[in-house]
């Protein structure tokens, strides 16, 4: 992580400044209060927000109700400007507004989001995401007071302190959590162990129900036999029983056809005797119409009827010929009459008529007299054509009346023969049916005789069945009483299947509960094994873990806290004991850090902190602020000797941004850029 600006506003002694930081060593130069922590807080500020250490009202210019920090960084190449605002209300300062802007991509987001977001920009261990930034406190900035509390607070807290930043802290987490879940599993198998405390009484009772369920199969063995054999009786006496129940049946369709062939027979004599009646009749019937008709047969009345159809057609065309004979002649006589009417009409016209209604002029009497002549003409001959149409009329109409008569006379003469025609048929078929009775005499004879011979024979069979009732009744109550026996065994067996099927129910139940709490007695056990190697062997191991690299982390601590402190103070020798704790000697004697100069009590806080910054880089070599270092007031209270040793100790730190905060001019001329703060008046500006 690279800091390219920071941009205050109203913030402490700052109304408006931005302050831009170059790369490589940077100074912060100025007289002691004229704000150069102040940039550090506010830096502090916009990447973490208010936290112990930094409350609104220590950062919020007096007077003011709003302030703001603006910071402009460079992180793994990308651009990232964070801002956070402050705002004054009735008893404190609270941050009122956070935003922040990647690649030009800005988001508003809530405080604690921001935090999130920044820390996962610096790549910091979730563990390290808390109210205080501790990681970035003992690797990029911690103000030197602070540092030199560090050292002179009592050793269990520095090592709390120290664990927690090299991360160590998780062995002593990781044998917590582990207690944690030993006592958690100490509950679950205690309550899994109540779980199976009756395990060998409930294998006892299974074997019990087991040895139950036995006894009952044999009892079940030994009634089989005995329930087959009253079983093969009951199917034989069922068999014997179906046969007598068929032999009923046959006999009673037996006696249904007997009674059906009775009927039958007595319905055929019946016929037969009403036949006879009826051949008797029809003989006498045709003996009556032979004696009236002779030999005469059909086929010549049917000849003779052909004759008269023949000459009543005749005597039919011959009356139409004279019918249409007579319409001519209506209708000649008619138009006679037209014409006679037409010109009797014309003379009385004439006569009437003076003048003509054409050419008005006068008709003479002698024009009329003519004109009446020539019209009387034509009206005498008119007169005779008529007289001769009627006397034809009067001929053709004589000639209709005869012809009218003779048929009559055909008409009659046919429908005599026709009788006759009839009467001769009747005859025909008289003898026919006659003849047809005759022959179903015969055969109604025959059938009798056979139908005779059936009943005969059906008869025969009934009086060899006559005993099948009471066989039915005897087969049958012994089938039941069989039946009787059959049930009791069966009820027997019923009872002792519900008792087996009771029992095995609860042999499955029992089975069930005890293959239940065999898995829980293995779980139990594997609860135990896992208590046991947690206790025995994890915690062992965690706790060596932690020793050795505790054991690493304090031999590379040391030699660096060692190599830091020789270069800055020469005639007294450092290093660290087990608790961390800075070991100061003079030719072999050990002084107490109360009795240093302060020079060397800052000689001993500075190589600390360098010591702490480059261990803590080294083991998380993946945070993105390892390439930054912050020191504030480094060299307060060092003698001129100490200030030219600081140009080494500068030179041997390998960071890309180094950022100091001192008053003394001299560490002007051993970094590559400085930055001047003053105070003028009121404000504070930097150069």
């Amino acid at each position: 992580m690279r800091i390219n600006n920071v941009f205050l506003e109203n913030i402490r002694s700052y109304e408006n400044q931005e302050i831009k930081f170059p790369e490589g060593s940077v100074l912060l130069s100025g007289n002691i209060g004229s704000g150069k922590s102040s940039i550090l807080l506010a830096l502090e500020f916009a990447l973490f927000g208010l936290q112990k250490g930094i409350s609104g009202n220590s950062l919020l210019r007096n007077g003011k109700n709003e302030g703001k920090v603006k910071v402009e960084l460079e992180i793994d190449g990308k651009k990232v400007i964070i801002e956070r605002a402050l705002k004054r209300a009735k008893s404190s300062v609270t941050q009122s507004y956070g935003s922040i802007i990647i690649d030009d991509s800005k988001k508003e987001i809530s405080t604690v989001e921001m935090k999130d977001v920044i820390l996962k920009l610096l790549n910091y261990p979730p563990e390290f995401m808390t109210k205080n930034p501790v990681l970035y406190r003992y690797t990029v900035y911690t103000p030197q007071e602070e540092m030199r509390r560090i050292l002179q607070e009592n050793k269990e807290e520095r090592l709390d302190t120290l664990r927690r930043i090299f991360g160590i802290d998780n062995y002593k987490k990781i044998i917590g959590n582990t207690d944690i879940i030993d006592k958690k599993l100490r509950e679950i198998a205690k309550s899994r162990e109540g779980f199976i405390s009756d395990l060998d009484k409930k294998k006892l009772g299974l074997e019990a129900k087991k040895e139950e369920s036995r006894k009952i199969k044999a009892e079940i063995e030994k009634i089989m036999p005995e329930l087959q054999k009253i079983q093969d009786s009951v199917n034989l006496s069922k068999k014997n029983l179906d046969e007598v129940e068929e032999k009923l049946k046959e006999s009673n369709r037996t006696k249904t056809e007997l009674a059906s062939l009775e009927v039958e027979l007595r319905e055929k004599r019946n016929s037969l005797k009403i036949n006879e009646e009826d051949i008797s009749v029809l003989e006498e019937q045709i003996n009556i119409i032979e004696r009236e008709f002779g030999k005469i047969s059909v086929e010549r009345l049917n000849e003779t009827l052909k004759l008269l159809e023949k000459e009543s057609e005749e005597k039919e065309k011959e009356q139409e010929e004279l019918g249409k004979k007579h319409i001519l002649i209506e209708r000649k006589i008619a138009s006679i009459e037209a014409d006679k009417l037409q010109r009797e009409n014309l003379i009385a016209s004439i006569l009437k008529l003076n003048s003509c209604p054409t050419c008005k002029q006068e008709v003479s009497q002698n024009y009329k007299q003519e004109i009446k002549d020539r019209i009387s003409s034509e009206l005498k001959i008119l007169n005779d054509k008529f007289d001769a149409e009627e006397k034809n009329k009067k001929e053709i109409e004589k000639n209709l009346n005869v012809v009218k008569q003779k048929m009559n006379e055909l008409s009659k003469r046919e429908k005599e023969l026709n009788l006759s025609s009839l009467k001769i048929k009747d005859l025909e078929e008289k003898s026919a049916r006659q003849i047809r009775l005759m022959e179903y005499n015969k055969k109604i004879t025959s059938e009798i005789l056979a139908l005779s011979e059936k009943e005969k024979n059906s008869k025969l069979k009934l009086d060899s069945w006559k005993n099948l009732e009471e066989d039915y009744r005897s087969i049958r109550k012994m089938l039941e009483e069989e039946r009787q026996k059959e049930r009791i065994i069966e009820i027997r067996k019923a009872e002792f299947n519900q008792q087996l099927n009771s029992i095995s129910k609860e042999i499955g139940t029992l089975e069930e509960e005890i293959e239940e709490k065999e898995i829980e007695k293995e779980k139990v056990n594997y609860i135990n094994k896992v208590r046991n190697w947690l206790s025995e062997q994890f915690i062992p191991l965690i706790m060596l873990i932690e020793k050795n690299v505790m054991n690493k982390v304090h031999q590379d601590f040391s030699k660096l806290f060692e190599k830091w402190f020789s270069m800055l103070v020469t005639d007294l020798s450092a290093n660290l004991d087990s608790d961390f704790t800075p070991v100061i000697e003079q030719q072999g004697y050990q002084i107490d850090y109360a009795y240093l100069s302060g020079g060397e009590r800052t000689a001993a806080a500075l190589a600390y902190r360098l010591a702490l910054n480059q261990v803590i880089n080294n083991l998380m070599s993946y945070i993105k602020t390892r390439d930054l270092l912050i020191l504030d007031e480094p060299t307060d209270g060092f003698s001129s000797e100490q200030l030219d040793k600081m140009r080494q100790v500068l030179q041997e730190l390998k960071t890309k941004q180094l950022i100091l905060v001192s008053h003394e001019s001299k560490i002007e001329d051993f970094v590559q850029h400085v930055i001047r703060v003053e105070k003028k008046g009121s404000t504070l500006v930097s150069a």
